[in-house]
């Protein structure tokens, strides 16, 4: 197959032989066609083309000014990660990356890494142009569930507490405050956070998680979903469905 690209105005014209999966940045002003581990980026202005490889997999920012490109593995353990910011040419690379996240518009990416015997929770501000990751969090146990509220200033995730304990559910609001808040089988007598997707309010002050009884497993086809509010205890019940 043979790939075309070709402006409304008829002054532009590209071909790309061979074809393969493509896709415009957000912006339109960039082609990217990946086949067989190779990421060819074209401009659209100039036809300059790029061709980086090996590369497993990309996501693009929804304002089109980064890409990041998935690459195999290397000798630690995770994904390595390249970001590359379109506008200013430069490059950060992530080792060692067990999962990721971009923020719902693409200005910020939160990312858990394996680092020693540990791990590590980091965030990194993607509208700066000065890529410097921040560390947020050290623990011995993977994050797990990373999830981001819609407006991009708050996140959750779930941790296990201890080698035989259950899941603790963390959420924090991005800001000078800091806040965070933490929710585990202390907190509550009769319940327990359970290993399930999380899911964040529109304006960002409450998560909503599932939940099982203490000491028992929870049954598939009767599942307890609670609302917590990330300022208060947990709010018991509020919601069952």
């Amino acid at each position: 197959d043979t790939l075309f690209i070709r402006s409304t105005d008829g002054k532009d014209r590209y071909v790309h032989p061979g074809g393969g999966r493509s896709d415009f940045s957000p912006d339109g002003s960039r082609v990217l066609i990946k086949k067989d581990g190779t990421l060819r980026v074209q401009e659209l202005d100039n036809g300059r083309i790029e061709e980086l490889e090996p590369v497993l997999g990309i996501e693009m920012g929804q304002k089109g000014t980064w890409a990041l490109i998935k690459r195999p593995r290397g000798e630690n353990k995770g994904q390595s990660l390249e970001i590359r910011f379109w506008e200013t040419g430069k490059v950060c690379r992530l080792a060692a990356v067990e999962s990721h996240l971009a923020s719902p518009k693409g200005e910020k990416l939160l990312f858990a890494r394996k680092e020693g015997d540990g791990y590590t929770l980091n965030l990194l501000d993607l509208g700066s142009g000065k890529p410097k990751p921040t560390l947020l969090m050290t623990s011995k146990y993977p994050f797990q569930h990373l999830v981001w509220g819609p407006s991009g200033n708050s996140f959750a995730f779930l941790q296990k507490e201890s080698e035989s304990g259950g899941l603790v559910l963390y959420f924090h609001k991005i800001g000078s405050m800091g806040q965070w808040s933490r929710l585990g089988s202390g907190d509550c007598d009769t319940l327990m956070v359970a290993d399930h997707r999380l899911l964040i309010s529109p304006d960002g002050s409450k998560v909503m998680f599932k939940a099982g009884k203490m000491g028992e497993k929870s049954k598939e086809e009767e599942p307890v979903v609670e609302i917590w509010h990330s300022k208060d205890k947990l709010i018991y019940p509020r919601r069952r469905a």
